[in-house]
């Protein structure tokens, strides 16, 4: 299953059933993606950068975090983040690396 939910300027998308790739099996191979994570689901908050070749960034937990994700949605992308980074132990072995914000 795939769901995504679209926000003002991001998606929460979800997958529980993601296909491995040609791309997974060379990241396995090279040991940046663990075997026993391929096909994991996975909750993404997708973010568009047009800074980048791909056009987005995609930060990804393993896991099923749509209803956490969507609690706190309607406040926007900083609200999300700050989520995405309390249960950073989740990261997917493909996501990108947020920045962290510096507390004052």
């Amino acid at each position: 299953m795939h769901e995504q939910f679209k926000y003002d300027n991001f998606i929460i998308s979800y997958t529980d059933d993601r296909e491995v790739s040609p791309f997974d099996t060379l990241g396995t191979l090279l040991g940046i993606i663990k075997p026993d994570n391929l096909g994991r689901p996975e909750t993404a908050i997708v973010v568009p950068n047009e800074d980048r070749s791909m056009g987005h960034d995609y930060y990804i937990l393993y896991g099923d975090w749509r209803n956490e994700y969507n609690v706190v949605a309607h406040r926007g992308l900083d609200a999300c983040m700050s989520l995405f980074h309390k249960h950073i132990e989740h990261i997917s072995d493909t996501s990108d690396v947020p920045e962290m914000k510096r507390q004052s």
